[in-house]
Parts: C-alpha cells; structure tokens; sequence
C-alpha cells in the first residue's frame, strides 16, 4: 500500500504531497525492514523533481533481491541517465538490462514484456536522437503511443515529443 500511495500521488503531479507523505512514514517502514523501499520511494520522487543526480545517488544505496526493486531501480537509473545526457551508459545499460530479462525465466510474462518494450524503446530512442532521424522518432511516437498505459512508455512519448520538436 506504501508504494501504491506515493506512486499515484506522483502519477497525479503531487510530487510534495508523495515526499510528505514517504517521510511521514519513513521510521515504521524502516522498522519493518523496507530501507530499500524507502530508498526507492525517495529516488522516484527525486526523479519527479529533476533531481535526477540525488535519484542515481539513493538507487546506489539499495541492496535487494526482490525482483519488482530490481527492475524498478533499473528503470529509475537508465531514465535518470537519459536526463543527464549519459548517452552511452543509457546503451550500455539497456542491453544489459534487456540481458537480464532474457535470463530471468521466472519473470511473469507481462512484467517481462513490459520491461522489454520499455528498454528497447528507450535505446531507440537514443539512437534515433542521436542520429536526428525524425522518420524514425515519429515510428518510435507511434509504437509507444500504442503502449502508453505505464508510467515508463508515457515518459518515453513525453521524450520522443521532445527529441522530434528540436529536430524540427
């Protein structure tokens, strides 16, 4: 319930009620173990902020086996990168991250294919800005279009939007 609160408070543009509302609650979830859970609460809402350097910095903390933080701290970095204009650790990090998907049997198909579209985009995306390709950034618009029901594919057509207006 924690992370349904503050992620739909920053789905809705409520990035200081989230902050409140994780510090409120940050000592019990301590308590009950969820240092990386807090971590992770305070890296999405840095993220929100443009923080994306104090984002990277609490990513870097968390320690887990937990497969939905794994690939939560996964998203949160390679988004944070992209921000940064990391280029080549955004590459770097997709393949590795679209690696991991592809050895990880266990994951639920959904989750797996969602993860999969995200990253693959995101290096396309990359790749097509870098090369200034608007025919190919207005296919990208298309495909994540179709898939912007998440959070992540909707940041990825926020910045194909961007990459084509400054092409043009």
């Amino acid at each position: 319930r924690f992370r349904n609160t503050y992620l739909t408070a920053l789905r809705s543009g409520n990035t200081k009620w989230a902050m409140n509302f994780i510090s409120e609650f940050e000592n019990e979830i301590i308590k009950q173990g969820g240092r990386n859970v807090v971590d992770m609460a305070y890296s999405h809402c840095l993220f929100e902020a443009g923080e994306y350097e104090k984002a990277l910095q609490k990513l870097s903390k968390i320690r887990t086996n937990e497969l939905y933080l794994k690939f939560d701290v996964r998203n949160i970095a390679l988004m944070c990168h992209y921000e940064l204009g990391n280029t080549e650790t955004v590459l770097s990090q997709a393949r590795s991250y679209l690696q991991f998907i592809r050895n990880n049997e266990d994951l639920p198909t959904d989750y797996a294919e969602k993860s999969q579209r995200f990253a693959a985009c995101l290096q396309n995306l990359v790749m097509l800005k870098e090369k200034k390709d608007s025919a190919g950034l207005e296919d990208l618009h298309k495909e994540a279009t179709g898939y912007a029901i998440d959070r992540k594919m909707d940041w990825i057509v926020d910045k194909v939007r961007e990459s084509l207006g400054r092409i043009k």
